[in-house]
């Protein structure tokens, strides 16, 4: 019981970081801001955290956490066949659009803070977007190894220009005034790149 009510808390205070860091970025942001967001006291906070640092850099792993298992829901060898790679695509591509819709305060963190901050949290952030390159990687693999893909070309390079495709769509997305739009423009683009260029042709 107790540990489930420090386990509250402590997601208590990575929620009202996120909004604190999103809002006011990482150098503007002090650990009085989050503690006041999440009605939690000076004390209290430094219970949990050591300093702001601390918290932006679990706040960091906590997001790419979510964001690898979006990724790593589907398993890489679930497509046997073109199509239903295609299908696959749609479906991860998806999960990713409406983790950031419903939290756009994840893609400020993701695409700009964590790279701002510098030192041991910018390093984080290359260590952990090398660690979605290999999922998106394991995908290509798989579709090599079924034979609906190509085996002409560098699949960890692929895998980087797709990822590179993904967040800039969400990007956009985010910042449209008609992301619903923008949004379905991307969706049928992505998968018609992707398998146009790599997938062998009948």
């Amino acid at each position: 019981m107790r540990s489930s009510r420090l386990q509250a808390r402590r997601l208590k205070l990575l929620t009202a970081s996120l909004k604190i860091f999103a809002s006011k970025g990482f150098h503007q942001t002090v650990v009085g801001d989050i503690a006041e967001a999440s009605k939690i006291g000076h004390a209290t906070f430094y219970g949990y955290f050591s300093s702001k640092t601390t918290i932006f850099q679990a706040l960091v792993e906590h997001i790419y956490s979510r964001i690898l298992d979006v990724l790593t829901e589907d398993s890489f060898d679930r497509s046997q066949t073109l199509e239903e790679y295609r299908h696959q695509l749609r479906r991860i591509g998806d999960r990713l659009f409406e983790l950031f819709r419903l939290e756009p305060e994840l893609a400020q963190i993701v695409f700009y803070e964590s790279w701002a901050a510098g030192g041991e949290i910018a390093k984080l952030s290359e260590q952990v977007f090398e660690a979605l390159v290999s999922v998106t990687q394991g995908y290509l693999d798989n579709g090599v190894a079924q034979g609906y893909l190509k085996g002409d070309f560098d699949t960890k390079t692929a895998a980087r220009a797709i990822n590179m495709m993904l967040f800039e769509s969400i990007k956009s997305v985010l910042r449209s005034d008609k992301p619903e739009i923008e949004y379905a423009s991307w969706k049928k683009l992505i998968p018609l790149m992707i398998i146009e260029g790599l997938a062998h042709k009948t």
